[in-house]
């Protein structure tokens, strides 16, 4: 049997911890949203820590190009789910750690069920609308969230704390940014080191606001150039007219801004499968690295090839675009429907390869 003081000696003998931080952060509940290469680092440095309960949200299964990145998976994981394989490393790593993994889409028919009872939200996700999601829901049930963003080698951190009137994202951002704008690692790449980074930075950000302590204040950014090793932060204000969180707007209302008709999980696709014509715009890369029986004789057209696809659409016909992950189909429908197609939808969550 592993003893608890001795496992953290190196930790509680730090002046400005002790015991009573080591046993404040064994009573703490974190959700971690993503387990991915920011969501590996900070998993660690939360678990090994000794935050007594994780939770780790992610709907995605192991792929061969998460493997330089994401090292609590090997190759012997692909195909399996992320949470999964993330809780069955971290459990033989920590053995004072109560481990959950929810190998499911966030959305906003569960988040509120999902992160209602952490103390504390990690966002370690890559897209605009999970983290507008995220941070909305923890507005709303005023949790403490520490969210991170890379791109390429630089990154930045933010840290909301709703209960102390501290700025929201919606402060920072009006009008909520859309998937395309800036490129993710799987579009435009990332250093592994980079996600090392900045999920490492997350985590301590995470413990110290679970500990009242303040590396990062709330309505404060940390953005760090890994490539000119150049840091800067610099702080927002909270906008008087900002109709979030202010709580002039419910959570109703906010709800409104994620429905999104356009999209169709895999299991309602499938079921309806002869409704659709499947259009798979995925790489030839992602073609040969995946095995979908179902997809047999799928026309693909890859997405250089799209702009002037609305044209050839016929309109008796419903046609449903795939891609690995749904962003990039995502944002293909939602330009067709720009252009006046409403018989186009989007697979959620695309089709993963391995």
């Amino acid at each position: 049997m592993i003893d608890m003081k001795e496992y953290f000696k190196r930790q509680i003998i730090l002046n400005d911890f002790g015991l009573q931080s080591q046993e404040k952060l064994l009573a703490s509940k974190v959700v971690v949203v993503g387990a991915g290469g920011l969501g590996h680092p900070a998993l660690v440095a939360l678990g090994l820590a000794g935050v007594g309960h994780l939770t780790i949200i992610d709907h995605d299964r192991v792929e061969v190009s998460n493997l330089h990145r994401q090292f609590l998976f090997t190759p012997a994981d692909c195909g399996k789910f992320k949470a999964d394989i993330a809780k069955t490393r971290l459990e033989a790593m920590a053995p004072f750690l109560t481990l959950e993994s929810i190998p499911a889409m966030l959305g906003a028919e569960n988040i509120i069920s999902l992160v209602k009872d952490a103390d504390l939200v990690l966002d370690c996700t890559d897209n605009f609308k999970a983290k507008f999601l995220i941070h909305d829901a923890c507005l709303h049930l005023r949790k403490k969230l520490v969210q991170a963003s890379i791109y390429q080698y630089e990154g930045q951190i933010l840290y909301f704390d709703s209960q102390k009137g501290s700025p929201c994202l919606r402060c920072l951002y009006p009008e909520k940014l859309t998937d395309g704008c800036v490129g993710n690692c799987a579009e435009v790449g990332v250093l592994g080191a980079t996600a090392m980074a900045f999920g490492s930075l997350q985590g301590l950000v995470a413990v110290d606001a679970l500990l009242g302590r303040s590396s990062l204040k709330p309505g404060e950014i940390l953005t760090f150039d890994l490539k000119s090793l150049e840091t800067l932060k610099h702080s927002f204000h909270q906008k008087e007219t900002c109709p979030y969180c202010s709580g002039k707007k419910s959570w109703n209302e906010i709800l409104l801004e994620y429905d999104s008709p356009s999209e169709i999980d895999l299991e309602h696709a499938l079921m309806r499968k002869e409704q659709f014509v499947w259009i798979d715009i995925r790489s030839q890369v992602e073609i040969n690295s995946s095995d979908y029986s179902f997809l047999k004789d799928t026309p693909a057209v890859p997405l250089y090839k799209t702009p002037g696809l609305c044209d050839s659409l016929e309109r008796q016909k419903k046609y449903l675009f795939f891609c690995a992950r749904g962003i990039r189909s995502q944002r293909l429908v939602t330009e067709l429907q720009r252009r006046g197609a409403d018989n186009v939808y989007s697979l959620k969550g695309g089709l993963p390869s391995c």
